[in-house]
């Protein structure tokens, strides 16, 4: 993997609405994004890391020894070249670096290719949230790994 997909750029540069444009942009469904008033909450909260490149976008929110993360993001013309594994490497490696112990997630039931990278580093299916995406009539699998 070329090191360009790893670098990650300071984001506090960015507006709010400039991070909500480009998390929308990853995804098919803009009902799956975050809004502009959330992306400020992100870049304005301790609580919050977020790893943020041309090409993708990672959010978590933490928690003492805990954190969730809240979205992966690849624009469609870097997906399937890495950059979402890499991009979850380099979340689970900041929020071990941080003391954090256990990772939480979501995924929708139908995203087998991030399924498949979740699986790759530990995570497990822990419930099945019925009909969570209401207009793709599609579950979320909650999975979660420990960092120890």
């Amino acid at each position: 993997m070329s090191n360009k997909f790893n670098r990650y750029l300071c984001c506090k540069s960015l507006s709010s609405e400039e991070l909500a444009t480009f998390h929308s942009l990853c995804f098919k469904n803009a009902e799956n994004t975050f809004s502009k008033k959330s992306m400020y909450q992100f870049l304005n909260n301790s609580n919050y890391r977020i790893l943020y490149s041309k090409f993708c976008l990672g959010i978590t929110q933490v928690a003492l020894t805990e954190a969730e993360i809240l979205t992966v993001a690849v624009l469609p013309a870097y997906q399937n070249q890495g950059i979402g594994k890499t991009l979850v490497n380099d979340i689970l490696l900041d929020l071990s670096s941080h003391g954090i112990e256990k990772v939480f997630l979501e995924v929708a039931s139908n995203n087998i290719t991030a399924i498949s990278i979740y699986n790759s580093y530990g995570f497990k299916s822990c419930r099945t949230r019925k009909n969570y995406y209401r207009t793709e009539n599609l579950d979320a699998i909650q999975m979660s790994t420990s960092l120890q």
